[in-house]
């Protein structure tokens, strides 16, 4: 045991669990670098007080009890970043699996193909339907496809002409 400051000494004793809460650590690793457990920092009395500037200068430059540094607490800020990145992430895979997400280019593909095949369809009715409307009025067959033909194209580059965001 450390002989204790002299009594007209200003140093002030704190208890391990005060230097802890001041250093920002725990009092087991306050505990493990005293003199009693194989550490450097003396303790005083029956209480085992701990100077604490004394305890400042002595106290091991790498312990778990250390006050985190700058770089310590960005690598936290990263760790948290990248945990949350995962759990997003995951989340996602899960809404996927569940079929509650599409794949986006899958879905534009998808899009894709149903507009093509309303163009084509488009495209072939007044062959398909100009016949009867020519006999039905007693026309040319050949001149009512090709009007409706035409008018079908314009309708077309005009639905062509509109965007849709997706």
């Amino acid at each position: 045991m450390a002989t204790p400051p002299a009594e007209d000494s200003p140093v002030t004793l704190v208890s391990q669990r005060e230097f802890a809460r001041r250093r920002g650590c725990s009092i087991q690793a306050v505990n493990r670098n005293t003199v009693d457990h194989g550490g450097v920092i003396p303790t005083y009395g029956a209480k085992k007080q701990i100077d604490p500037v004394e305890a400042e200068r002595l106290w091991p430059p790498r312990t778990n009890g250390v006050a985190p540094s700058s770089q310590t607490r960005e690598l936290d800020r990263q760790r948290v970043r990248k945990l949350t990145a995962e759990a997003a992430r995951a989340e996602l895979e899960l809404r996927v699996r569940k079929s509650e997400l599409l794949d986006r280019q899958k879905g534009l593909d998808t899009v894709f193909r149903f507009a093509r095949m309303l163009r084509d369809r488009w495209q072939a009715w007044p062959a398909k339907v100009g016949p009867l409307v020519a006999a039905q009025f007693g026309l040319d067959a050949g001149a009512v496809i090709v009007v409706l033909e035409g008018l079908v194209r314009e309708h077309l580059e005009e639905l062509a002409s509109e965007r849709c965001a997706f």
